[in-house]
């Protein structure tokens, strides 16, 4: 019925996740500095994201320690997703080459609502 596109998204998605070499891969990366927005809003911000760094064949990353509102700071001095969630990437924004990263701008990311990715599994 599908022939295989999930497992083909799926694939894609997590090799483009976990690169073999952190050091050489070309990224997104995302933050909550400067981001104090409702639980909700702070997780489609984070789609979004993900949304352009497969849009433009990176992989999003995130910092080892964030400054995400919704960590707490006593149980977690992380202050990041990964408190609570699995992390996005099996690298860190430390991890990567400055040379390779492009920051996301919160305050740009309207500009990419309902835009649709070139990929499509199968297409």
């Amino acid at each position: 019925r599908h022939d295989g596109a999930r497992e083909r998204a799926a694939r894609e998605i997590h090799e483009r996740q976990n690169p073999s070499d952190c050091s050489k891969a070309k990224v997104l990366a995302y933050s909550f500095e400067h981001s104090y927005a409702g639980f909700g809003a702070e997780i489609h911000g984070l789609v979004l994201a993900f949304n352009l760094a497969f849009s433009l064949n990176r992989t999003l990353v995130m910092p080892e320690k964030d400054t995400w509102w919704y960590a707490n700071p006593k149980k977690c001095p992380e202050m990041g997703m990964a408190c609570y969630f699995e992390r996005v990437s099996s690298c860190t924004l430390e991890q990567t080459s400055p040379f390779n990263r492009l920051p996301y701008d919160h305050k740009k990311s309207t500009a990419i609502r309902g835009y649709t990715p070139p990929f499509i599994p199968g297409g």
